[in-house]
This record gives structure tokens, sequence and C-alpha cells, in this order.
């Protein structure tokens, strides 16, 4: 998932991957719960998506399972 826009991705935007390495700038997608609060990079990743996926609303949120 990607976190940050560019010219070639945009935040929250769903991308296949099978490379090895994660590419700066993006999230594997398992599930995970991301605390927006903590961490504040992920704040705009939590503006998009919210909790459609799951999570308190509060500190965290989760990324979708895929």
């Amino acid at each position: 998932m990607a976190m940050h826009s560019n010219k070639n991705s945009v935040t929250g935007k769903l991308e296949d991957y099978t490379g090895g390495v994660i590419p700066f700038g993006r999230l594997l997608s398992y599930g995970q719960a991301l605390n927006a609060v903590a961490n504040p990079q992920y704040l705009r990743l939590y503006n998009i998506i919210g909790i459609q996926y799951g999570g308190s609303g509060m500190s965290n949120f989760l990324l979708p399972d895929t």
C-alpha cells in the first residue's frame, strides 16, 4: 500500500508487489494495526482509509488483509 503520493502512486492505493525488499514509502498489507497518533507518518493514510478495515479510530487503524 502506498503511503505517499508521487507521480507513480497515490496514497492508499493497493498495488501488487512480488519483490524481496519493500520500496520506500510502501507498506505490506496483511491486516496489521498502525498507530497514527504515535507514528504521524501514517496520519495521511489514516485520513484516507480511516477504520474501514477495523481499528479503534482513536489511536489505531488496520490495513486491509490482501
